[in-house]
């Protein structure tokens, strides 16, 4: 019974480390992709998705409604972050949600390596690869897509050890939330959504 205890309890004080690295992985992504970000309209969609955004309107198919919604949510922060641009508080908020995606790829390495640095190197390859870093950088709308691309692979490391219907049903409220900002997640979510 006191063994039982005792394994109890290192295992909840490891998930605690381990939910530490990941929020020390999530602030050093988030802090580099700040550092780096673009406070004005990058080249591409940023400039239609901002304006369409600001304005609560549609960008150009598939309209990108996530995306919109996050847009204009941000657009009226004015009272409150006044110094800092609309275009700006996007970019921000693409960089979070992509870190918030390497966090996820982290997460996903630690369940199958059971090694924190080798979790943390492969969450830093992601988040740092050329494609992620600059779709983190800008407001765009891949930044968001790269985030449910990472939750939903945790979801699915998850769900292949665990097999609960809380572990689907959350996978498959992200691939909902997801095929709100972008419909090309579905060619990501469909292979493990035909395993379940």
């Amino acid at each position: 019974h006191i063994g039982s205890e005792q394994a109890q309890a290192s295992k909840t004080s490891g998930n605690l480390g381990h939910w530490g690295l990941t929020i020390m992985v999530l602030c050093f992504c988030t802090a580099i992709y700040w550092r780096t970000m673009y406070r004005t309209v990058m080249g591409g969609d940023s400039g239609e998705l901002m304006a369409a955004a600001c304005s609560f309107g549609s960008a150009h198919p598939p309209g990108y409604p996530l995306f919109m919604v996050i847009g204009f949510a941000l657009s009226k922060l004015n009272g409150i972050l006044p110094s800092v641009s609309i275009i700006a508080r996007m970019s921000a908020a693409c960089g979070f949600m992509t870190a918030i995606g390497a966090a996820a790829i982290f997460r996903s390495s630690l369940r199958i390596t059971r090694d924190p640095g080798c979790a943390a190197l492969s969450a830093c390859l992601y988040a740092f690869s050329g494609l992620i870093w600059q779709n983190a950088t800008q407001a765009e709308v891949f930044a968001i897509n790269n985030m449910f691309v990472g939750v939903v692979t945790h979801a699915v490391v998850k769900f292949a050890e665990q097999r609960t219907r809380k572990v689907a049903f959350w996978g498959a409220f992200m691939i909902g939330m997801g095929l709100l900002n972008q419909h090309t997640l579905v060619f990501f979510a469909a292979p493990p959504g035909s395993r379940v």
